[in-house]
Order: C-alpha cells, then sequence, then structure tokens
C-alpha cells in the first residue's frame, strides 16, 4: 500500500507527531528503515498486542483460507504484519552518535512480531512490507515519564537527512504547524470521502509540485502546461516546505527542475500577454520560492543559487530581463501586482544578512530602478506598507558595496534635484515619523486622574472603542532614519530646501520638528533593544550633520525661525499648556543632547557619549563665532558631563583606555565655556553659574585626575584640566577663609556666588586654543562599520516581516 495512503490513517498524537512528519519527506515506499528514539522508560502492551494482533490474524486466516487459489499476485499485501524489534546490536552505536539520528536502512526480515523492552533509549527496526490499514493492527506504546499513549502505523520515509540544520527547520516547520493551520502532511496527503471511503483527489498545485520535487517532469509533452498552471492558486506552505525540508544537495540534484520552473516563471512575466491573475501568481510563486532557497545553508551562497535557479551560464541574462520586467511591473496599474513585485524585489534584496555578501545586487548595479522606486515611494495610491517597502530598497541598494565601488543609487541620492520628487519623499518621512510618536504618545500619555475625567472616560467608551496604535516595524523606522541622514548627508537641493524654510509650513519644518519629538522619546526609552542603540547612533549622526552645516546653522538660530517643540523627558513628561513659549531651533537641538547623554551613561564602550560631546562643540563653536545669544539653560549641560564623568571612575578597567580620551572631550567643552562663555552665554550670570558648578563638582574633578595621571603617564591629557583645577583651588580657598571668618553661619549657595564675584579679579587663567576646532563629519572606517552593522539589523526585521506576508499569501 503507498505510504502517504498509509500515513493518513495514522493517529494524530501529539507523540507520534515526528513521525508524521517525517512521512512528508518520501520519495517511494520502502519496506522497512532503522530509526532512533529516545523514549526512555517505556514499556509495551504485550497482553493488548496480543489479544487484539491475534484476534484480526484470526480474521485475516479466515479470509486467506477462503481466497486460497486465488491467483492474484498482490494478495499478500492483505495479510503482512508488522515486524517491531529493538536492535541490541545498533544500541552501541547510537550512543555513540546519539545527537544525530541514523540515515535509513531497508532490511528484509522477515515479517514476524517481537517485542523487547530496555530502559534506555533505543534504536527501533520497523519492518514493513506491503501495510494494509484493514488488516494490520497498530501497536500500542506507553511512555511513563510524560504518560502519553500513541500508535503507530509503520512506514517510513527514505532519504531523511540528518544534518543539524535540517532538524532545525524541521523543528521550526513543526511549531508553525500548531500555529498556522494544518499540517503539511495533512495539506499533501489525500483524505477519505464521506461517500463510500472513496479518496479525495489532492489539491493540483500540490500533485503538480510534488512530481517536480520527486524528480518528475509533468510539463513533458503539454505545450500548455505552464498557461494553466499560473492560473492555479499557489499554495505557499507547501512549496515552502517542499524547499525547506529537501537537502541543499539533493535541490541541487533537482536543478533541472528547479531551472524550469524559475526560467518559465520569468518567461511569463516577460510575455506581454500575460494575465493580471498569471502574473500574480508567478510572483507569489518566485516570492515563496526565492525566500525559502534563500535560507538554505550552501557552501558558495552566489555560485550555488544562481545554478539551482537558472545555471550560471545564462544568470546574467536572465536576472538582467528580470529586474528590467519588476521594473515594469512597479507602474502596473493593478495595486496588487505592484505591491507583489515590491515584495518580491524584497527578498530578493535581502537574501543575506550582510548586503554585502549578496552577489544578486551586481546585476541592481547593471540595471538602476532609482528613479521607478523613488515614483512607486511617494505614489499616494500604494499603503504605507508598499511605500515603506519601496524605501527600504532604496536604502538596501545604496549600501551595497558604498565604500567599495561607484554605487549608482548612493550617487542617484546625492544627485537628486527634482524639488517635487524630494518633497514626496520628505512627506514619507514625515508620516512615518509620526506614526511611531503617535505610538510613543499612547505609552507615555497623562493617565486620568480626577474623578470627573476618570468617569467621562468610562462614558465615553460606550460611543466609541480608542484606536489602537501599533509601534512601527524597525525596518520602516529605520529606513527613515537613514533615509533622512542621506539627504542631510549629500543632498544639497534637499539643504538648500530646508535652510531656505520651503520645507515649513509655519516657522520650522514639519519633518525638523517631527525628528526631534522623536529623538526625544528615544533618549528617555528605558528598553534594552538593539533598535534603541542603532538608532541612537544614526539620530546624533543626524544632529551632527545639521549642527555643522553652515546655512543650517544661521537658519536654527535665527530668531524668525522660533517655534514650540515638545520634547518629552522624565522631568517633562507632557506639554503644559501654560509653557508654550516658542525658542530658536538650536534650543530643541540642546535639550536633545542633554536628554541622550544623561539616559545613556551605561553605554560601555563611549561612542554614543563622543557624538554627544561631538555635537555640543560644534553648536558652542558657531555660537561663539557669531557671538550669538540664545536663551539656553546650559547648566542642564553642565550636569550632565558631570553626570558622565563620574560614570568613567565607576566603569571597568577594561573600558578605561577608550573613555578616559572622552572625559578629556567633556572637560574641554568646560574650557571653552570657561574661556569664551562671555560671548555668548545669555546672562552675565550664567557666568557665575558655571564657577559654582565647577567647585561643586570639585571632588569629580579632583578623583579624575588622579585618574588621568595613572591612565597618561606622560601627561598629555592632563594639561586640560589645568585651568578647571586652577579655578576650584583659588575660589576653595576664599570660601574656606570666609567659613573660618563666619563658623556658626551656614554657606548658602547665594553666599558662595558672591565669594566668586568677589574674587574673579584674582584669578589667574591660561588662554586655551583651538577649542572650537573639530573635524568635519565624514564616514570614516569607524562609521563604515557601524553602518553594516546597522543595515543588517533593518534587513533582519525586513526579512522577519516578508515571512509572515509570505504566509498570509495562502491564507
Amino acid at each position: 500500500m503507498p505510504l502517504r495512503e498509509a500515513a493518513a490513517h495514522c493517529a494524530p498524537d501529539l507523540a507520534f507527531l515526528d513521525i508524521k512528519d517525517w512521512l512528508y519527506r518520501l520519495n517511494g515506499d520502502i519496506e522497512s528503515i532503522t530509526l532512533p528514539i529516545n523514549l526512555k522508560y517505556y514499556q509495551i502492551y504485550q497482553q493488548k498486542l496480543k489479544s487484539d494482533f491475534d484476534l484480526k490474524n484470526n480474521k485475516n486466516n479466515k479470509n486467506n483460507k477462503n481466497n486460497k487459489n486465488n491467483k492474484n499476485s498482490n494478495s499478500h499485501s492483505n495479510n503482512t504484519t508488522i515486524d517491531i524489534s529493538v536492535s541490541e546490536e545498533k544500541q552501541e552505536d547510537h550512543h555513540n552518535n546519539h545527537s544525530t539520528p541514523q540515515s535509513p536502512s531497508l532490511s528484509t526480515t522477515p515479517t514476524t512480531t517481537t517485542t523487547s523492552i530496555q530502559q534506555e533509549d533505543q534504536i527501533l527496526i520497523f519492518d514493513i512490507k506491503n501495510y494494509n490499514s484493514e488488516t494490520t493492527t497498530p501497536i500500542i506504546f506507553c511512555c511513563y515519564d510524560k504518560m502519553i499513549s500513541f500508535s503507530t502505523l509503520a512506514q517510513f520515509p527514505q532519504n531523511i537527512d540528518s544534518d543539524i540544520f535540517v532538524l532545525k527547520e524541521y523543528d521550526r516547520l513543526k511549531m508553525l504547524q500548531e500555529q498556522q493551520g494544518p499540517r503539511h502532511t495533512e495539506i499533501l496527503l489525500r483524505k477519505e470521502d464521506n461517500v463510500g471511503g472513496r479518496k479525495a483527489l489532492k489539491e493540483k498545485f500540490v500533485e503538480i509540485y510534488e512530481a517536480f520535487f520527486n524528480g518528475e517532469d509533468p510539463s513533458e509533452g503539454q505545450p500548455s502546461f505552464w498557461e494553466q498552471l499560473f492560473l492555479i492558486k499557489v499554495n505557499a506552505q507547501f512549496l515552502e516546505r517542499c524547499i525547506i525540508l529537501t537537502s541543499e544537495d539533493h535541490l541541487l540534484a533537482l536543478k533541472p527542475n528547479l531551472n524550469k520552473i524559475f526560467t518559465q516563471c520569468c518567461h511569463w512575466l516577460r510575455n506581454p500577454n500575460t494575465t493580471s491573475g498569471r502574473i500574480t501568481h508567478i510572483l507569489e510563486t518566485l516570492s515563496v520560492m526565492l525566500n525559502s532557497i534563500f535560507r538554505k545553508k550552501f557552501n558558495s551562497f552566489g555560485f550555488d543559487v544562481l545554478n539551482i535557479l537558472c545555471g550560471i551560464e545564462s544568470a546574467d541574462t536572465i536576472f538582467k530581463e528580470l529586474i528590467e520586467d519588476l521594473q515594469k511591473l512597479l507602474v502596473n496599474p493593478d495595486i496588487k501586482i505592484r505591491i507583489g513585485t515590491i515584495n518580491l524585489l524584497n527578498i530578493i534584496v535581502t537574501a543575506t544578512e550582510f548586503i554585502n555578501q549578496n552577489t544578486l545586487l551586481q546585476f541592481f548595479m547593471v540595471v538602476n530602478i532609482f528613479d521607478t522606486l523613488v515614483d512607486t515611494m511617494i505614489d499616494k495610491d500604494l499603503p504605507k506598507s508598499a511605500t515603506m517597502g519601496a524605501l527600504s530598497l532604496i536604502i538596501y541598494l545604496s549600501n551595497f558595496q558604498k565604500y567599495e565601488i561607484t554605487n549608482p543609487y548612493n550617487k542617484s541620492i546625492a544627485a537628486l534635484a527634482n524639488e517635487e520628487k524630494i518633497r514626496g519623499i520628505v512627506t514619507v518621512l514625515t508620516k512615518s515619523l509620526q506614526d511611531q510618536n503617535k505610538f510613543y504618545y499612547e505609552q507615555y500619555r497623562e493617565p486620568n486622574q480626577t474623578v470627573t475625567s476618570r468617569f467621562t472616560g468610562y462614558l465615553s467608551s460606550w460611543i466609541y472603542t480608542p484606536e489602537t496604535v501599533i509601534a512601527c516595524a524597525p525596518s520602516d523606522t529605520g529606513s527613515s532614519l537613514m533615509m533622512l541622514y542621506e539627504l542631510i548627508y549629500q543632498n544639497e537641493t534637499f539643504i538648500k530646501l530646508l535652510s531656505t524654510g520651503a520645507l515649513a509650513i509655519s516657522s520650522c519644518p514639519e519633518i525638523i520638528k517631527e525628528f526631534f519629538v522623536y529623538c526625544g522619546h528615544l533618549a528617555s526609552d528605558n528598553s534594552i533593544k538593539e533598535s534603541k542603540n542603532q538608532f541612537t547612533k544614526l539620530c546624533l549622526n543626524i544632529l551632527i550633520c545639521l549642527s555643522e552645516r553652515r546655512e543650517l546653522e544661521d537658519y536654527f538660530h535665527d530668531v524668525k525661525t522660533t517655534s514650540y517643540i515638545f520634547i518629552y523627558s522624565k522631568k517633562n513628561l507632557y506639554p503644559d499648556p501654560k509653557e508654550l513659549e516658542k525658542h530658536p531651533i538650536t534650543t530643541y537641538v540642546i535639550n536633545i543632547l542633554n536628554q541622550f547623554m544623561k539616559c545613556n551613561l551605561k553605554a560601555k564602550n563611549g561612542d554614543i557619549q563622543h557624538k554627544i560631546i561631538s555635537c555640543i562643540q560644534r553648536v558652542v563653536s558657531y555660537k561663539k563665532k557669531t557671538q550669538a545669544r540664545l536663551p539656553i539653560k546650559w547648566n542642564e549641560t553642565w550636569l550632565s558631563l558631570f553626570s558622565f564623568i563620574t560614570s568613567i571612575m565607576t566603569s571597568e578597567k577594561n573600558l578605561l583606555s577608550d573613555l578616559i580620551p572622552i572625559g578629556i572631550e567633556a572637560i574641554n567643552l568646560f574650557n571653552l565655556f570657561i574661556n569664551y562663555g562671555d560671548l555668548f552665554l545669555p546672562q552675565p550670570s550664567d557666568y557665575d553659574d558655571l564657577f559654582y558648578e565647577l567647585i561643586r563638582g570639585s571632588k569629580v574633578i579632583e578623583e579624575f585626575s588622579k585618574l588621568v595621571e595613572v591612565e597618561d603617564p606622560t601627561g598629555n591629557m592632563t594639561n586640560s584640566l589645568l585651568n578647571i583645577k586652577s579655578i576650584i583651588a583659588h575660589f576653595s580657598t576664599h570660601i574656606q577663609t570666609w567659613n573660618n571668618e563666619h563658623p556658626e553661619e551656614p554657606l548658602t549657595s547665594d553666599m558662595v556666588i558672591a565669594i566668586i564675584k568677589d574674587n574673579y579679579e584674582t584669578l589667574r587663567l591660561k588662554l586655551a586654543e583651538n577649542l572650537d576646532v573639530y573635524e568635519k563629519y565624514v564616514e570614516n572606517s569607524n562609521e563604515a562599520v557601524f553602518y553594516r552593522h546597522y543595515i543588517r539589523f533593518l534587513i533582519l526585521d525586513t526579512k522577519k516581516n516578508l515571512n509572515l506576508s509570505l504566509l498570509a499569501i495562502s491564507k
């Protein structure tokens, strides 16, 4: 009896699930198989076996007697039994290779019934010959440690791979079956009809692709085969499992069939007479096929994948034509086709975790689809998922071998001069950040405190249900931030529009406002996630680029561009209607940097703190040059810098070599305020507050100075501390004198400030030079490493979302 029909009678117990799943991989009928199991302390119900089995055999013997003269060559199939024996001689080999299942082996053992019990893991030899569901009784097992009873009907597939990847994929799919509906064996097998016990026909798609993966060619001799196949609805789950549960070597052996499927899909996409329905099914087939193949572990990704899909010889032509055809489909009037095309392109582009390892992207460097992707991204008729998918494609393609070759997509971003397209891109980025800010607002919104507001909220819930706000996918938010960075970093047209106020509806451009609001929420996010660390670094790079462009600094410092932007913080949870005072945009930049500094004190490598200090240095340097006095609360900045210096002294010793130079950068910021603060501090009293904070932090400075002396015996870094130590020593002497003269009077902060004002004239400091000099931001080797990991993070998230969308196709 064919195995798949026999498997339909198997009991769907949990303990038997593994065997049922392995049945799926059958390529033909077999007689026996050796299979390792890990059922400790199991026992066979011998009495039940004997009674039930003998009773069944007695009936079969009577039937055989009556049909003794029957010459039918297949009559023995109705009288066979199942031989299940414990192999003692293979037990030792099993323990030596306990982690890897044994390969199936055929046996010619006569059909007898033997049982034995062992108290350890066993290897069972299942000897099956012409199994028949009507005449053969299942063997009943009992697993004492899990208290599970289950039954087995025992024909098993041959060519079961034992490599670790297949087993992991097998476990993943088993879990997927429980979550996503029917098991793949239930999709595969014929099911009994309710009328007369007849077998219902298989799904046509399943039957055809089952033949392909069994090495057959159902298209042979049928001229209209592919035209008819692409009319059939795609069973995405079945096609995915066909590929995932097939080993890499076996996929290479199936190369002729896989070549034919892929090339025919490409051929019919290029055919102008292909209907929309067929195009949709072709896109689904290619999406599932490529997505599944890309998840396999090949020795040489580029070579093996191209070899399986279309052959190395014709890869250049076929893939070039495929990309050209997909580019045409991106402007197809059918929205569903355009969405499917974007998904397929994302599957190809995200084939590997590291973008530079994806050799398929070389074909995209030949066929530049940048303009089409931009038009797709700014198309208002497409849903958000499609526009963000097009945005992700631009980001990934522009970062392929970005530092090794002249990337046409990166070059196109820099050269984009069409103002309407730039406005469209900015609109998409603004909407993406707005959606993420709405999620943050719902997370931190003000709770109803008064009885009246609670009662009102309760009554309103009867009338309408509040809209549930869902967080944006990290890949969507990350792609939006990356595109904003690319525009600020290298697109002069965008900088011109931004600095002239052409993108501003009122005083502040909406994209800048939403970006600042997002930064405030991001800085205060206490979650320990990779996304927060990655997005924080990129946001700081954006702020650095904004702060060192002279035309943008002029615009941000202009009092005519004042606006109100709510920056969330732990002290400022909700906007206060009484405090809606407008400030120049640079004021909010400093507030955001203070937030980032206070909320990232535990960052180990100091890279985030270095970026924060660098950005503050650029803002202060501009103020020194222009002598612009803006109402900025610098006390928060000074306190944040002291908090960072304090955190260095509590860090691990192996991190000090990286953190101490950054601490010296913070000291040089203080020196910049000390030497030139009278040029840009808003009020004269701010200078007094600066000296007051330095005196109050004298212990921190003293301990940090000792640490620097230990780590830097040459004394090069200690020179930066001379002025601060002189200030502390000078005013501490006068304060101590005052304490001696007034022993009974407590010293207040106002008295300390009065002492500072009275003793300025006797203070002697050295003028430090080049404190406002900094290196212009460039994507150096360190930044290149960051962006590679950043793109990898986005790709992994995109791949996860693509897998979920492919599962939705089959529903």
